[in-house]
């Protein structure tokens, strides 16, 4: 994951769950064993046919083959509409279980609102576009 984002490495809700990571060849193989690990443990298998991993939409060819091979799941790629999406509706909510128990200060609330804008509006390859 970029260097500024948030360390968060999952998602979980009702039967559905996101993971986070990098696309290194050893990350991708590391969590792949853990999830096959899970499905040992467990007796629960991962559906393959709905399981997908998702990249920004500039993000080059070979690197997408190369994540099926690893996985064995399709790929979807993140457009504006679908960071869009995913900010709204899963990352801004996270916040919420936290101010139930917690009073963010209006720094941490600013510091939350300019992550959501650097990913949304991230270019190709880490360039910047305008906000």
């Amino acid at each position: 994951m970029p260097k500024w984002s948030p360390e968060i490495n999952h998602l979980s809700y009702a039967d559905d769950t996101i993971l986070f990571g990098s696309t290194d060849r050893y990350s991708v193989r590391r969590m792949m064993e853990v999830l096959n690990k899970y499905e040992r443990v467990s007796g629960q298998l991962i559906n393959k046919e709905k399981s997908y991993f998702y990249l920004h939409e500039d993000t080059p060819f070979a690197v997408v083959v190369k994540l099926r091979k690893l996985t064995g799941w399709k790929n979807k790629l993140l457009t504006y509409g679908g960071r869009y999406i995913l900010i709204t509706h899963v990352l801004q909510s996270m916040p919420l279980y936290l101010l139930s128990s917690i009073n963010l200060t209006k720094g941490v609330i600013n510091l939350l609102h300019r992550i959501f804008a650097k990913f949304f509006w991230s270019g190709n390859r880490g360039e910047r576009r305008k906000h």
